[in-house]
C-alpha cells in the first residue's frame, strides 16, 4: 500500500515536472526537438516509476489517474505519439470508458491515422451499436481522409439505422457541415424535417447552411418559414439574422424577403414585426414607420405601438421619422394617454431638428438666421403649450427645463433661461430624481462671471439629500473649476485630486486632465497660469475678443513659460471661431512648422485643416488630414480626420 502510494506522489511529481516544461518552452523559447526530447524522458521516467506499462494496467485508480492526466499532458503540449500510447493503454484497461477512447479518436484524428480511426470505430460501433456519435464520426473520418462517398454511405447507414430519430439527422447534417459538405447537410436536414414534422428545429438549422454558402435569400425562406411555425421563436429568429445582416448585399435580401412575407401576411403580427426589424438594423426607420403603422392597427393599440417605435427612433437620432411618428399619433388618437407624451417628444424631435446647427463638441449653437430662430420659436410655443395645460406635472416641468435651454443655448438670453429652470428645478427634482436644472443654473451664473453665486449655487447642489454619485463628482469639478478661475491652484488641485483617484467616475478624465495642466504649468511661477485661467474663464463668459486679448499678452510677456504651447492653440482656435482665419491660419502654420517636438502637434494640424476646410481650401485641407494621419496614426482625431477626408474628396465628384 505504501509502494502504491509512493509511486502516485512520483506520477503527481512528474506532471509536474511536464508542466513546468510547458512553461520554460514559452519563457525561453525551447526548440521543438528540445521540448520533445523532455517530455520523452519525462514519459520513460513516469514507466519506470510505476513499473513498466503493463504493471500500469494493474494499478489502482489513483494511478490509473495519473495515467490519464499524463495522456492529457501530452495531448496538451501537441506531443500526440506519446499521447497515444497511454490513451491506448487506457482503452484497453477500461474498454467501456468514453472519456479515454474520446482521447483515443482525438489523437489518432490529429496524427491523421484515418486507416485506424476507421478499424477501431468500425469495431466499437459493432460493440456499442446504439452510440450514435460513433456512427456519425465514423463518417467524418471518411470524409477528413478525402473518401466523402464512404463518409455519406456511413452516414446513411445511420439514418437506416434510426430511420424516426430526428436527433440522428441533426447529428449527420451537423457531421457534414463541419466537413464543409453542403448539399449532404441539406438533405439529411430536409430527410429530418419531412421524417419529425418539426420546421422550427430543422428550419433554423437549414437556414444555417445556406447562410454558410452565402444563400441569404434561402436562409431568409426559412427563417420566415420557422416564424410562421412558431411565433415565439421570433427573438432567436433575429439574433441569427443579425449575425449575416451586417453585410450590404445580405441585408438588402434579407429586408427584401421580410417585407415580400409582411405583404403576403399582412395579418400576421410578427411577420410584421420582423419585416420593422429588419428595416431598423439597415437605418430604414421611414420604413419600420410604415410597418409599425399596420402593427399598430393589427394590436389594437390606439398608437401605443407607433409611440414606442417613435421612442426608439428618437434615441436612435433619427429625429425627422420620429417626429412625423409622434404627428401620427396626436393626429390619430388624440385622446388617448400616450397623447399627451406625444406631444411633448414632438416638441423635442422639432428642437433637435433646429437646433440641428452644433459646433465639434457637439453642443448645440446659438440660433443664427431667420429661418432657425422661427423653427425654435415654433418649438417654444408648443412648449409653453404643455406647461400652460399642465404646469406642475412631470410633462410640464420638462418643458419648462427644456424652455430654459432653448433660451440659454440658443437665445442667449440668460435671465429668462434662469427664471424659467429656478421655476421648474425642485420639480424635476422630483419627477425624475435629477439636479440638472439646479447644475444647468450654476453654469449660467458661471458663464455670467458670477464666480461667488455659482459657487454657492453647486454647493446647495452637494447639499441634496440622496444625490446621485455621478452628480456629486461633476458639482464638485465645477467648483474644483471656479477655484482654477479664481488661481486658487492649492485649493482646485486638492479637489482634483479626489476625483480623478476614482478611475470609474465619468467626470474623472477631465478632472485628470485639469490637475495635470495646473501641475505641469506652474513653474517656475503661478503667473502664466493665472493668466491663462483668466483667459479661459473669459472664453467661459462668451468674451472671445477679450480672451485673445489675455492670450496674446501671456504669450508676449512669458515666452519661455512651458503654457505658451497650449495658449497658442487656443488662441487660434479663438480667432477660428471669430472667423479670423488669417490669424488663426498664421498662428498655426508657425506652430506646426517650428514645434515638431510638441505633444501638442496633432491637434494644431487639425485644427489647421478645419481652417483650410472653412475657407474652401479643400486640397491643402485634406493634404494636412494626410499628414496627421501619417505622423499620428494612434491621435484621438484620427477617426475625425478620415471621416473629413472622405467628405472633401466626396464634395468633389
Amino acid at each position: 500500500m505504501i509502494h502504491c502510494t509512493v509511486k502516485s506522489l512520483f506520477c503527481l511529481l512528474l506532471l509536474v515536472y511536464i508542466q513546468l516544461g510547458m512553461q520554460w518552452k514559452t519563457r525561453v523559447n525551447m526548440s521543438s526537438h528540445r521540448l520533445k526530447r523532455f517530455v520523452l524522458t519525462a514519459g520513460l521516467f513516469a514507466v519506470l516509476l510505476t513499473g513498466g506499462s503493463r504493471h500500469v494496467l494493474r494499478a489502482q485508480p489513483e494511478q490509473e489517474q495519473n495515467m490519464y492526466r499524463l495522456a492529457q499532458a501530452y495531448e496538451r503540449s501537441a506531443q500526440y505519439k506519446f499521447a497515444l500510447q497511454y490513451f491506448r493503454e487506457l482503452v484497453q484497461l477500461r474498454p467501456g470508458q468514453p472519456v479515454y477512447f474520446d482521447g483515443l479518436v482525438r489523437v489518432l484524428t490529429q496524427l491523421k491515422q484515418y486507416d485506424t480511426l476507421v478499424v477501431i470505430l468500425s469495431d466499437r460501433i459493432k460493440r456499442f451499436p446504439n452510440q450514435l456519435q460513433l456512427r456519425a464520426t465514423l463518417g467524418s473520418i471518411y470524409a477528413r481522409a478525402g473518401r466523402e462517398e464512404e463518409a455519406v454511405k456511413a452516414w446513411d447507414a445511420m439514418v437506416a439505422a434510426f430511420p424516426d430519430n430526428a436527433a440522428v439527422y441533426r447529428i449527420v447534417a451537423r457531421n457534414a457541415l463541419d466537413n464543409r459538405m453542403f448539399e449532404e447537410a441539406e438533405r439529411y436536414l430536409k430527410k429530418g424535417r419531412e421524417v419529425s414534422g418539426n420546421i422550427v428545429m430543422f428550419g433554423q438549422e437549414l437556414a444555417r447552411v445556406y447562410a454558410m454558402q452565402l444563400r441569404f435569400r434561402d436562409a431568409m425562406m426559412e427563417f420566415v418559414r420557422v416564424i410562421l411555425a412558431s411565433p415565439n421563436m421570433l427573438g432567436e429568429v433575429e439574433r441569427q439574422v443579425a449575425q449575416f445582416t451586417g453585410l450590404p448585399e445580405a441585408l438588402d435580401v434579407a429586408r427584401e424577403v421580410a417585407f415580400e412575407a409582411a405583404d403576403d401576411n399582412s395579418d400576421n403580427l410578427y411577420l410584421q414585426y420582423f419585416a420593422a426589424w429588419i428595416s431598423m438594423e439597415g437605418k430604414d426607420y421611414r420604413g419600420a414607420f410604415n410597418v409599425y403603422r399596420n402593427i399598430d392597427r393589427l394590436r389594437g393599440s390606439q398608437g401605443l405601438e407607433v409611440m414606442n417605435f417613435a421612442q426608439r427612433a428618437f434615441r436612435e437620432q433619427e429625429y425627422d421619422v420620429a417626429r412625423d411618428a409622434y404627428r401620427y399619433v396626436l393626429d390619430e388618437y388624440p385622446n388617448t394617454m400616450q397623447a399627451q407624451e406625444a406631444r411633448f417628444y414632438y416638441a423635442r424631435s422639432l428642437e433637435e431638428l433646429a437646433a440641428g446647427n452644433r459646433g465639434d463638441d457637439g453642443a448645440a449653437s446659438p440660433a443664427n438666421g431667420e429661418k432657425q430662430r422661427a423653427e425654435l420659436e415654433k418649438v417654444v410655443r408648443l412648449y409653453q403649450d404643455i406647461v400652460n395645460t399642465d404646469p406642475d406635472g412631470r410633462l410640464g416641468v420638462e418643458a419648462q427645463y427644456r424652455l430654459g435651454i432653448i433660451y440659454w443655448r440658443q437665445f442667449n438670453d440668460a435671465d429668462k433661461a434662469l427664471e424659467l429652470l429656478r421655476k421648474c428645478a425642485e420639480n424635476r427634482r422630483r419627477f425624475v430624481h435629477s439636479p440638472d436644472a439646479d447644475l444647468l443654473i450654476g453654469d449660467i451664473l458661471l458663464a455670467e462671471g458670477d464666480l461667488e453665486r455659482a459657487r454657492e449655487q453647486y454647493q446647495q447642489v452637494l447639499a441634496l439629500q440622496q444625490l446621485n454619485k455621478d452628480y456629486r463628482e461633476l458639482a464638485t469639478f465645477h467648483v474644483a473649476e471656479i477655484e482654477y478661475f479664481s488661481g486658487n491652484f492649492d485649493t482646485a488641485s486638492k479637489m482634483l485630486e479626489g476625483l480623478s483617484s476614482n478611475s470609474s467616475s465619468d467626470i474623472a478624465n477631465d478632472a485628470m486632465k485639469l490637475g495635470m495642466f495646473i501641475a505641469e504649468n506652474r513653474r517656475p511661477t503661478d503667473a502664466p497660469l493665472q493668466q491663462y485661467a483668466r483667459a479661459e474663464f473669459l472664453q467661459r463668459q462668451h468674451k472671445d475678443s477679450e480672451a485673445a486679448a489675455m492670450l496674446e499678452s501671456l504669450i508676449t510677456t512669458f515666452p519661455a513659460s512651458p503654457i505658451v504651447d497650449r495658449a497658442t492653440l487656443t488662441l487660434a482656435g479663438i480667432y477660428r471661431r471669430l472667423k479670423r482665419y488669417e490669424e488663426a491660419r498664421s498662428r498655426l502654420e508657425r506652430f506646426v512648422k517650428e514645434e515638431e517636438e510638441s505633444i501638442l502637434r496633432d491637434e494644431a494640424l487639425f485644427t489647421l485643416a478645419r481652417v483650410y476646410e472653412e475657407t474652401s481650401e479643400h486640397e491643402r485641407a485634406i493634404a494636412t488630414y494626410s499628414l496627421l494621419l501619417k505622423d499620428f496614426p494612434h491621435s484621438l482625431y484620427v477617426d475625425e480626420a478620415r471621416k473629413r477626408i472622405r467628405a472633401l474628396r466626396e464634395s468633389r465628384l
